[in-house]
Formats: structure tokens, C-alpha cells, sequence
């Protein structure tokens, strides 16, 4: 896990640096279908972004003692525990966000395809290789995976389709936490099974605890969720009575996204905000170029 998240925490750096370079180059004027839908996309993150804060407002949460077993009675451990949910909208709009993103691609693909390919051309996404052989030189997938990546992309110039293939998640070390491969696991769940599973607990938790043998100060780094320990301290001599502890707990109550097969969760706002930043300011301008006419 702590591999994954290191990686996926670089991925987060370099993405969102390219993201803050290509800010202040004015408003694009460009109205084309992909482009508004990636503006649409940036509307329902604003709409996120607002009742993410206001679910910060409330400070929906504390620091619960939790038991120990007999031969650990000396020391004492918390938990967090949420006493409020998010608003269930959230992930709703999330979902609605991750829709427009994945819709802009296949609206880049149907006008980089030639007139009569146009109504089944697609932005394909492929987990395996579909042209994937083993040792005795058979291909390892059906037929039918090759022949649905090849119409798709059929009549587009070459060298789309040859970024295009680049772009697909098999050919990352860590498909799972790149951006295509992120946006159409999170996609995918919302369309085909439930909503956007979101996890809510406490950004950078801060545990203050002060008890007769003096104050205990104990900060922790990134995403802790509901259920996860946030204070934990022992006695050398007697415990003291539990009226006399006081366990103050600081932070900024959030939300945070969570991918099946992916240990740990992704940052909110900052995964939209990454995966919008990608769309607008790599993937369009790139592919912006085979566009046809008309």
C-alpha cells in the first residue's frame, strides 16, 4: 500500500504542476462538443467543491475511545468517528462529472473518424493487450477484442490511433492510477453497478490530548477515515480517571474517492481537479489536431 501511494502521490505532483502551467492562457473559445463537455465537467466540480466545504463547516466529527484488550488496559487508543454523512449528492454529481469527462473523448473520436465510420467510432479502453501473443506466438484474447478496438478507431489517421494506443492503461506500470485508467474505473462503476463510492473522515487529523501527566500532541498526515485511530497513548503508573483525559481532535472533515482494487483512497477535489486539468489542457489540444472538417 505504501508503494501504491507513493506512486499515485508523484502522479497527483507532476499532474497537477502541468495543470498550474497552463493556467492564465485566458478563456478558450472554442465551443465544440468536447470542450463543452469538459466545461460541464468543471461546473459539477464547483458543485462538489461547495458541499465539500460545507460539510467541512460542521465539523462533523470526534475522537471515541476505543477498548483494548486485557493486557493493553494501560493504553489508551481513539478512534474516529464521523457523526454526520456527506450530502448522498455528492457522488451523484461526481458521477455526472466523470460521465461528461469520458463522453468528451468519444466526441473527440466520432469527429476524428471519416463521415461513414462516425457511428461506431469510440475513445477505446483497453485493460489487456488485444493483440497480446504468448510464447508460441498465439494471440492470448479472442478475436472479438481486436476486431472492437479496430472499428472504433478505424479511418482515424494513423497517428492518432498510434497515441491512442499509447494512451491505454496497459501499457502503464500502474494502469490503475494513471489518469485514463482512473477515469474509466470510476466511470465504469457509476454507469454500470452504483454510485461513486466515496469514503467521508478528516483531512491532516490533529489529536490534542491532555491528561494529568501533561498535554500529548498527536498530528498525522493526508486522509484518515471514519473508524481509523487517531490518538494513541499510555500510562507507566495507574490510569488516571477518564474524566480527567480530554481528547480534542482538529481537521478538516472531507471526503475521499475509493476505486475498487486500489488500496487507500484518492484525494477530493484535487482527482476531478486532475483528471479535468488532463482532459483540457492534454488530451483535447493533442487530439484536436485529426479533427476532420465538418
Amino acid at each position: 500500500m505504501v508503494r501504491r501511494m507513493a506512486v499515485l502521490a508523484a502522479l497527483l505532483r507532476r499532474l497537477l504542476q502541468a495543470i498550474g502551467n497552463c493556467k492564465g492562457r485566458g478563456m478558450n473559445t472554442d465551443r465544440r462538443s468536447w470542450r463543452l463537455k469538459v466545461e460541464r465537467a468543471d461546473r459539477h466540480l464547483e458543485e462538489v467543491k461547495s458541499a465539500m466545504a460545507d460539510y467541512a463547516s460542521r465539523q462533523p466529527f470526534r475522537a471515541v475511545r476505543a477498548s483494548q484488550p486485557k493486557n493493553q488496559r494501560h493504553i489508551w487508543l481513539y478512534r474516529l468517528e464521523m457523526t454526520e454523512e456527506p450530502d448522498p449528492m455528492i457522488p451523484v454529481i461526481i458521477g455526472e462529472c466523470l460521465y461528461d469527462l469520458r463522453s468528451a473523448l468519444d466526441h473527440l473520436a466520432v469527429a476524428m473518424a471519416p463521415k461513414n465510420r462516425r457511428s461506431s467510432a469510440a475513445f477505446p479502453v483497453e485493460w489487456a493487450d488485444p493483440w497480446e501473443k504468448d510464447a508460441a506466438g498465439a494471440f492470448v484474447h479472442d478475436d472479438a477484442r481486436r476486431r472492437s478496438f479496430t472499428s472504433k478507431v478505424k479511418g482515424m489517421p494513423a497517428e492518432a490511433v498510434e497515441m491512442i494506443k499509447e494512451a491505454q492503461p496497459y501499457q502503464r506500470e500502474h494502469p490503475e492510477l494513471e489518469t485514463l485508467g482512473l477515469l474509466s474505473s470510476l466511470q465504469n462503476a457509476d454507469k454500470h453497478r452504483q454510485l461513486v463510492a466515496i469514503g467521508h473522515g478528516v483531512l491532516d487529523a490533529r489529536s490534542v490530548v491532555t491528561a494529568p501527566v501533561g498535554v500529548i500532541q498527536q498530528p498525522t498526515t493526508g486522509f484518515r477515515p471514519n473508524g481509523e485511530e487517531v490518538a494513541k497513548f499510555g500510562f507507566t503508573g495507574p490510569p488516571p480517571d477518564e474524566r480527567e483525559v480530554k481528547v480534542e481532535l482538529k481537521g478538516t472533515a472531507t471526503i475521499a474517492l475509493k476505486v475498487g482494487g486500489v488500496e487507500g483512497y484518492f484525494r477530493m477535489p484535487q482527482s476531478l481537479e486532475i483528471l479535468i486539468g488532463w482532459m483540457r489542457d492534454s488530451v483535447i489540444p493533442t487530439f484536436t489536431a485529426f479533427v476532420r472538417a465538418g
